[in-house]
């Protein structure tokens, strides 16, 4: 890759990974943090968690078809803004309602598809794969360091300051898009009406499939960090604090262990097996929770088996 794109390519990873950051951070604290917000049940805090997900996922195809008519660094701008807007909401917020309003607003700024046809943009074609691939990573390390910032920061600024910190990165984010130059692209002239075209994406069987498949997976990812940060202080007995001495190097095996499964999918093109594979060891790892996990080995043990599989994703 030439210095532009090498500029593009970090700048615009770096936007994927300080908004992911929003997902992932609040994830393995706010089951016990949460406690503390007027009207808080174990269903409105699992929701308050999963709602940035489910936002995003609603609003993704959308804003990704505005982006083939309009400029996407705009759109862009806006779902940052938003994201950040959303952080300040949960920040000021001292019901759950309240956070759960601010998550979904920082969700629906579902600018991914968008920040990925930019990358295309500004990318040549024989450069895309190694810009996707940087991408690609750049999610991985996001979530490492989430799980390991979250706890340690929660402990310093609370769960008032962690909100706050996302809705800065997302600021940060918009910074970091100066750095991608705006590349000169005629809009097409499209003669369907965007309703039309939306109906025909919709009804993809095979994107609806994949859609499906990664909405389970996020889906029990957000139902067991309801349940295994109040595990880890109950059996293992380590204060919030210190859970992420339990998630850096558990997550850190787990990204090592899926890695021989991620060469073998792109090598071979075994994808469908690959990901077949890692939702069985998903469910596996499940099954080592649910019979296992009220000793502290097994927990470890199930927590380890998730990782693994969640990166193999």
């Amino acid at each position: 890759m030439n210095a532009s794109e090498r500029r593009a390519t970090f700048a615009l990873a770096s936007i994927f990974a300080l908004r992911m950051l929003g997902l992932f951070m609040i994830i393995p604290v706010f089951s016990i943090a949460g406690q503390h917000y007027h009207g808080a049940t174990p269903a409105l805090l699992g929701l308050a968690i999963g709602i940035y997900g489910l936002f995003q996922a609603l609003f993704q195809i959308p804003v990704s078809l505005l982006a083939d008519r309009f400029s996407r660094k705009p759109l862009i701008v806006f779902g940052l803004l938003l994201f950040a807007l959303g952080g300040a909401i949960a920040a000021l917020s001292d019901s759950i309602t309240g956070v759960i309003i601010g998550r979904a607003v920082a969700g629906s700024g579902a600018v991914s598809a968008v920040v990925m046809a930019l990358l295309a943009d500004v990318t040549r074609e024989e450069q895309r794969t190694k810009a996707m691939a940087t991408m690609g990573m750049s999610i991985a390390l996001s979530f490492i360091v989430a799980f390991t910032l979250g706890p340690w920061l929660h402990a310093h600024v609370g769960m008032s300051g962690l909100f706050w910190v996302t809705s800065g990165a997302g600021l940060l984010a918009i910074v970091s898009l100066l750095l991608v130059p705006t590349p000169r692209r005629l809009l097409p002239q499209r003669t369907e009406s965007y309703r039309h075209q939306l109906q025909q994406v919709i009804r993809l069987g095979d994107i609806n499939r994949l859609h499906s498949a990664i909405f389970l997976l996020h889906l029990l990812m957000t139902a067991a960090f309801v349940l295994i940060p109040i595990q880890l202080v109950n059996i293992a007995h380590l204060p919030p604090s210190e859970h992420a001495t339990v998630y850096l190097p558990l997550m850190l095996l787990g990204f090592v262990l899926a890695i021989p499964g991620i060469i073998i999918a792109e090598a071979r093109r075994q994808m469908r097996g690959i990901f077949i594979l890692a939702m069985l060891m998903l469910s596996g790892s499940y099954g080592v929770l649910l019979f296992t996990g009220n000793s502290a080995l097994g927990l470890l043990v199930g927590l380890g088996l998730f990782f693994c599989a969640f990166n193999g994703h």
